[in-house]
């Protein structure tokens, strides 16, 4: 059987993405808000909304309607760019590869490609109303340091 997404992802995060859904959806028409380059890995983050909202969120998520989190991808290499402004709508494809790593496209209002290990990281799992910039984070540390997603500078919140 071919693993999920989320069942490549390392242990600690995909059990709370399964702890929200009863099937954690696929990466099909996912709102992308955001793609983040580091070289130091070097790894490229995917910070998107998932296509539907949790079946069992956390009470403190009542009356909201929208699920973000970064997707984290290690050991990239061969990335290409292109595209259009962000937020866009778009789908993530992942295809096994030779010695445990994947290749990643990107398509939709951006187009981005690129190969990867094959383990994955979930990071920043949030619940947003649309229209609304406020956060709540599952995290606990998280929802107390932050209300909102940080902007792009910084650096502590989007690369760890």
């Amino acid at each position: 059987m071919t693993p999920t997404w989320a069942d490549r992802a390392t242990p600690v995060r995909s059990g709370d993405l399964r702890d929200l859904y009863e099937q954690v959806p696929d990466l099909a028409d996912v709102v992308v808000h955001q793609v983040r380059l580091v070289r130091f890995g070097p790894t490229v983050s995917l910070r998107l909304d998932l296509p539907r909202f949790p079946d069992n969120p956390p009470a403190e998520w009542d009356g909201l309607d929208r699920l973000q989190c970064h997707v984290r991808f290690l050991a990239v290499e061969d990335v290409i760019l292109t595209g259009s402004a962000l937020p866009a709508t778009a789908s993530v494809r992942l295809v096994d590869q030779p010695a445990n790593r994947l290749s990643v496209s990107v398509t939709g209002g951006v187009d981005l490609t690129f190969t990867s290990s094959a383990t994955l990281m979930i990071t920043r799992i949030s619940a947003y109303r649309e229209g609304d910039d406020r956060h709540t984070f599952l995290n606990r540390l998280d929802r107390r340091l932050h209300t909102t997603v940080p902007g792009p500078d910084a650096e502590v919140f989007h690369d760890r």
